[in-house]
């Protein structure tokens, strides 16, 4: 998939978590907002490194190894923050919010070609 087919779904992904309700809707914001920062990261990676993975598996470790481990960090948020809503039962609006700035983040770095991360 070529980074601005990436960055389309990702976009897509992220207006569809807009419309969702903080608290009702808690797993699948943290879901969704999982799968849209692996879209954007893969234009980051592209712009940056020249390559991407079309996985979640071992991402992080990926990132990490190619000097982004800023990035890395980020994306580790956001899992964990998916793995304790979709198989946890605590949930809240507050942990909605923190999925979405931290997707927020990683948006605006994959919207600069991929400055501003390491």
């Amino acid at each position: 998939m070529n980074t601005e087919i990436h960055l389309e779904k990702a976009r897509r992904i992220e207006a569809s978590i807009a419309k969702l309700d903080e608290e009702d809707d808690l797993e699948v914001i943290a879901e969704s907002a999982y799968g849209a920062a692996q879209h954007y990261i893969a234009c980051i990676c592209q712009k940056k490194i020249g390559s991407h993975m079309e996985t979640h598996k071992g991402l992080i470790r990926f990132l990490r190894e190619n000097g982004l481990v800023e990035l890395s960090n980020i994306f580790k948020n956001i899992e964990e923050l998916r793995i304790g809503r979709w198989y946890g039962k605590k949930a809240n609006g507050e942990t909605a919010n923190l999925a979405k700035e931290l997707l927020g983040r990683i948006r605006e770095v994959a919207e600069n070609g991929g400055k501003g991360i390491n």
